[in-house]
């Protein structure tokens, strides 16, 4: 992801790139590779079976942003002519 919110890598995550670059630097006919892939996917079915995160603080703040300026143009509507333009002020979620 780019820009101030980068996903920070888990152990397990830094512990797979590191098999996956010693697979990559000795290559198959290597008599470790059978031992490397073995090990990879043990490390594959624990990340499977890891609980998933939690929301982030940054996606929680923009879908709270996101709903204080819906109500703000809520409560604007009631009272004024509301035109198409100000709906492109709202954030897009990715």
């Amino acid at each position: 992801m780019f820009g101030p919110f980068k996903k920070k890598m888990t152990r397990l995550e830094g512990l797979i790139d590191v098999l996956e670059s010693e697979m990559q630097t000795s290559g198959p006919e290597d008599p470790q590779y059978n031992t490397y892939m073995e090990k990879l996917e043990r490390l594959y079915k624990l990340k499977a079976t890891s609980p998933k995160a939690r929301i982030s603080r940054d996606q929680a703040l923009l879908v709270a942003g996101n709903l204080a300026g819906i109500l703000i143009i809520v409560a604007y509507e009631q009272k004024h002519v509301f035109g198409s333009k100000g709906q492109s002020f709202l954030l897009k979620t990715k």
